[in-house]
């Protein structure tokens, strides 16, 4: 763990914990240490960056913690994975938005 002082400042930044005293600006100096990631969508897996110009061994990749943006569940349930896997941002708000409308002619 690097960030271990009481400022949270990562040891080492001793000129950037001085600027940060000097006024009342916050001054983000970063720790070199990761999060546990949260539930996301394929497209946006901080391990497997998703490129479009890669093979679909590539696209398949995923975390632990990625889910289907198709399907809304995580990727072991998607029984459409080899399709799905390749979905981007734009692609899955489409999805997202046809299927509000869906639902809100529906009712």
């Amino acid at each position: 763990d690097l960030c271990t002082n009481p400022q949270g400042i990562c040891q080492g930044d001793e000129a950037a914990a001085s600027a940060a005293d000097d006024d009342d600006e916050v001054v983000y100096v970063g720790c070199k240490r990761r999060a546990n990631p949260l539930p996301h969508a394929r497209h946006d897996c901080p391990e497997f960056e998703l490129d479009p110009g890669d093979g679909d061994a590539s696209a398949r990749r995923h975390c632990s913690h990625c889910w289907c943006a198709v399907c809304g569940t995580p990727v072991e349930a998607c029984t459409s994975w080899g399709a799905h896997c390749r979905t981007t941002a734009a692609q899955a708000e489409a999805l997202a938005a046809a299927k509000r409308a869906a639902e809100t002619k529906a009712k």
